[in-house]
This record gives structure tokens, sequence and C-alpha cells, in this order.
């Protein structure tokens, strides 16, 4: 499973990038891959090249939590 947290490199989203990266090193024992965007406000996760969560769709950036859980059913 290949997880990828897309983000605007811009909007200074890293504090939230590093609390989800070790969310999922921690509870799922997954590196995600980390990619700085030019798109203002994104901040997407995708799981094996598909968006699962999006910030722009949820209207609020996704709780660390929620992704974690959603990776642990996935598996």
């Amino acid at each position: 499973m290949k997880v990828s947290i897309i983000y605007c490199a811009k909007c200074n989203f890293d504090p939230r990038v590093n609390n989800l990266t070790r969310a999922l090193q921690e509870n799922c024992g997954i590196e995600p891959e980390r990619v700085g965007v030019d798109r203002r406000g994104t901040f997407d996760v995708a799981i094996d090249d598909q968006v699962v969560f999006s910030r722009e769709r949820l209207g609020r950036l996704p709780r660390d939590r929620e992704v974690v859980a959603y990776i642990k059913l996935m598996r």
C-alpha cells in the first residue's frame, strides 16, 4: 500500500504533514510519500494514487485519526 500526502508547499502545512506522517508511522508502520505542490490550499491523502481525503472536498484538513482508521480498515 502506497500512501501519499499531497500538500501546498507554500501554505505552511509542514506541521500538519509532520503530524500525519508520525501518526502513520506509529500506528500503521507506513512511511508516506510527501509531495509538495504549487496548488494553493491543497492537502490530500492518496492511497495507491487514488485520493481518499481531500481538504477541498471535506472543507477542512483530514484528521490524523480518521486517516489512520481508514488505512487500518483498508488493510
